[in-house]
């Protein structure tokens, strides 16, 4: 049995370690998490101990760790998640990313895929054709309609509505509530805040809100 680590000490990853509670008990050896703020370290979350900064690690990595470690990142801004995973690409670092996923998600398996690093919680339904990439958090009860696809290190809270034939990018965060109308399309890096509502298509680095959304100025 290997090791896990999780990045990130926020109030998240009291969620992620409630859900390795419920399915995930044998899976892992020893758990640790990994934060970069320095009054966390010594810490403990669910009785799971802050042991050192993500560059400590990455050293603990270099010389300790011979086999690579299951890590788990576990930060709901999408651009912070994105900057880790650079780093480790940067250092070289042999990682293993598995997927966290709740068991009580609908997942079509047979005409669904599923990238590596996702963290999925409770009672999440993926229905058919649908395409999943790297490192998304997906909040609970949330849905994604048939022939949608979902790129890389998006962030959705919980009760997200995604309707069917819609194209998600990278970076995007959505909130609480939120929606999408079926085959829209949304760009990179845009901040969908809780009770949007989506109905035509968007582009990149902007923040809608409201029912229809509007792009607002922040």
């Amino acid at each position: 049995m290997k090791d896990l680590y999780i990045i990130g000490a926020g109030g998240f990853t009291m969620e992620v370690l409630f859900l390795i509670d419920r399915f995930y008990k044998k899976k892992w050896k020893n758990i640790y998490i990994i934060d970069d703020n320095s009054d966390k370290i010594g810490s403990k979350i669910r009785n799971i101990d802050v042991v050192s900064n993500v560059n400590d690690f990455i050293l603990k990595c270099k010389n300790e760790i011979h086999t690579a470690p299951d890590v788990i990142i576990a930060i709901n801004n999408p651009e912070a998640r994105n900057t880790i995973i650079n780093l480790f690409l940067g250092e070289k670092i042999k990682i293993n990313f598995p997927n966290l996923v709740d068991g009580t998600l609908i997942f079509d398996e047979e005409y669904s895929k599923m990238g590596k690093g996702n963290i999925i919680m409770d009672y999440v339904g993926i229905t058919g054709n649908v395409n999943i990439g790297d490192f998304n958090i997906i909040g609970a009860r949330t849905g994604i309609g048939h022939d949608s696809s979902i790129g890389n290190f998006n962030t959705f809270s919980p009760r997200v509505s995604i309707s069917g034939n819609v194209m998600i990018g990278n970076g995007n965060s959505f909130g609480l509530n939120s929606a999408i109308l079926q085959n829209k399309s949304i760009g990179d890096n845009n901040n969908i805040w809780s009770y949007t509502m989506i109905l035509k298509n968007i582009k990149n680095n902007c923040t809608y809100f409201g029912m229809p959304a509007k792009k607002i100025q922040i």
